[in-house]
Order: structure tokens, then C-alpha cells, then sequence
């Protein structure tokens, strides 16, 4: 996206913006096709992560710990450079999530 609104865009989406700048965007988004498109995808988006349950985010780390042995003997430094990359790959299972839900929201 080429404009500069795109911040604004998410906040607009999510109807966390004070009404004077709602409004503003609202006509902006009016304007411009490209901001509209956005807001499309972003609608997607946030529609997807809203029928995520607190219970479904609670349980990522456990299913990750759960993939670690319990008898995991490697050194400490070892054993949380292996946390960090569960980490990391929870934020890419996210991010492909996100993903996922943009394209179905456009096709």
C-alpha cells in the first residue's frame, strides 16, 4: 500500500480510534481504493483472530512444551536457545494463520 494511512487503517479497523478520527478515515477510506482494499484485508484479518479462543492461545506453549522431552539434560543455555525457537515458531504459525486469513478473505 502506497498510503499513508495504513496505522490508522488498523486502529480504524479494530474501533479503537476517538470519534473525530474515525470520521476522518471513514472518508478517507471513501477516497481511496487502496485504503479500501486494506481495510478489507484487515477486516479479514480480525475477523479470524476474534473467533480465536483465550483458551486456543493458552495452549500454544503447552503444545510446544509438550514436544520438548521432559528429561531434557541439555545445558540451560541449550535448553533456551530450544525455547526461543519454539517461540519463534508460534509466531510463525501466527503470522502463516494471519496469512491464511487474508488470502480466504480476498478469494
Amino acid at each position: 500500500m502506497t498510503c499513508s494511512m495504513n496505522t490508522e487503517l488498523a486502529s480504524y479497523a479494530l474501533g479503537s480510534l476517538p470519534i473525530a478520527e474515525h470520521a476522518r478515515v471513514q472518508q478517507h477510506v471513501a477516497d481511496c481504493p487502496a485504503c479500501r482494499d486494506e481495510l478489507a484485508d484487515l477486516a479479514g484479518v480480525i475477523g479470524v483472530l476474534r473467533r480465536i479462543t483465550k483458551e486456543q492461545i493458552d495452549s500454544l506453549p503447552d503444545q510446544l512444551s509438550d514436544q520438548l522431552s521432559p528429561t531434557d539434560r541439555r545445558p540451560r543455555e541449550s535448553r533456551r536457545h530450544a525455547n526461543a525457537a519454539a517461540g519463534v515458531a508460534v509466531g510463525v504459525a501466527v503470522l502463516v494463520l494471519l496469512a491464511v486469513a487474508a488470502v480466504a478473505a480476498l478469494g
